[in-house]
């Protein structure tokens, strides 16, 4: 039940009394009351609404959802005019409920509290708070504590779920910002001072944008890394001293001589052109009968393989390929492209695509198997190098199969490889 307190006052302290004389819901329960404490009640079977019910004095009570149970009471403590206006309902039961509401006299008026202010549920303030000595808020919410401006935009979230706070406008700070074990970061008016590195956690310094440095700063690292207005300097064992080279996505361009004693790579591609170099036609030992020629035609140059055996017949061609010195890997998203094509309704006439790693093992490849494109079309072809082998230097072999119907032809075009060296 809540109470509403109006302009009305009441010339004594006293303690009014509401209490159900009919249980039930809001509309069916009834209540009497009483201004003596319940020594007298003054009105019985008054229905109870969920809208505001006037008692007497400016006092008017309203109920929510189910109003209770017969002879459920609550006690209104209602103090002397003392320049506010001000009442709260207490159910005389166990549970301990208290609703309350609580109005400043006049535009301009202030609430005063000695002592200590317990609060359950949800609060609104509108207009300055003001507080002295401690404020205690226990709750685990994401806006335990939320500030809002006058357009109700959060401004300031006290967030005791995660636990972190959120300034969504700007922070001014007219002292030394601090943070950390030891005041490890600050920043005060002359800049920022960090005691122990950003992002010490791993040692690095990460940043979206630009790192820059003003008049004849520096950033040196102990690794022996220097950028001044001159350019940058590089000592002490080298740029990635760690892998043992230089990586780059774009170019490595001076008008001096780039000296390395290990490798510089970058992203390269080799075509192959049949007749591939160091290939080999192999057949596999079974249904191997037919014609396999070099022929031109379309701009590519390109095997054929055909067969008049009534069955389908297959003939490899087997590549073995040195991977250069420096590799490290190959591309990504398009390591293999061959082009290829097949005879219209090919039935089982294809092409497919098989690959060991420089140790001999089957590597997994995506997108190599029968392929039966009737024009000719380049394939891309990725593969799975999670624990293959691929040493520098090493032999990686391709085979190519390609598989005919009576009648129809299979052909292979240009191979390329992509990878890091």
């Amino acid at each position: 039940m809540t109470v509403t307190s109006y302009d009305a006052y009441v010339d004594a302290s006293k303690t009014y009394v509401v209490k159900l004389d009919t249980g039930g819901n809001i509309g069916t329960a009834t209540f009497t009351w009483s201004r003596d404490n319940g020594s007298t009640w003054v009105q019985t079977l008054r229905t109870t609404s969920a809208s505001d019910t006037p008692l007497e004095n400016g006092i008017a009570v309203k109920f929510g959802g189910s109003a209770g149970a017969l002879n459920d009471q609550w006690s209104i403590a209602v103090t002397a005019n003392t320049g506010w206006r001000a009442a709260y309902a207490k159910k005389v039961s166990a549970d301990s409920i208290y609703t309350s509401t609580l109005y400043p006299e006049a535009a301009g008026g202030s609430i005063t509290i000695q002592g200590d202010l317990n609060v359950t549920g949800a609060q609104t303030i509108t207009g300055g708070t003001q507080y002295q000595g401690a404020q205690t808020i226990t709750a685990t919410s994401a806006t335990a504590f939320l500030v809002e401006n006058a357009s109700g935009t959060d401004a300031f979230i006290v967030d005791t779920a995660t636990p972190q706070v959120n300034v969504l406008t700007n922070l001014d700070v007219s002292g030394t910002l601090k943070a950390g074990d030891a005041d490890a970061f600050q920043v005060a008016a002359n800049g920022a001072v960090t005691s122990v590195g950003l992002n010490a956690g791993s040692g690095a310094i990460t940043a979206s944008g630009n790192i820059s440095t003003t008049g004849s700063g520096t950033i040196t690292a102990a690794n022996g890394l220097t950028v001044t207005a001159g350019g940058a300097t590089i000592t002490a064992g080298g740029l990635n001293n760690n892998a043992g080279g230089i990586t780059n996505a774009g170019a490595i361009s001076g008008a001096t001589t780039v000296v390395a004693s290990s490798t510089i790579r970058s992203l390269a591609s080799i075509g192959l052109i049949p007749e591939y170099d160091n290939a080999t036609p192999r057949g596999d030992g079974a249904d191997n009968f037919g014609t396999l020629s070099l022929q031109y035609g379309s701009n590519h140059n390109y095997y054929e393989w055909t067969t008049s055996e009534p069955t389908t017949q297959d003939y490899d061609i087997v590549i073995r390929y040195r991977l250069p010195d420096g590799f490290s890997s190959f591309d990504a998203t398009t390591p293999i492209k061959l082009w290829n094509k097949v005879s219209a309704t090919p039935g089982s006439t294809a092409v497919t695509v098989t690959m060991l790693d420089t140790a001999g093992a089957a590597v997994t490849l995506t997108g190599g198997s029968t392929l039966q494109n009737t024009s000719w079309t380049e394939t891309t072809i990725t593969l799975d190098a999670t624990g293959k082998t691929f040493g520098q230097g090493g032999y990686i072999t391709l085979i190519i199969k390609m598989s005919a119907d009576q009648g129809k032809a299979a052909d292979v075009g240009e191979l390329t490889l992509k990878g890091n060296w």
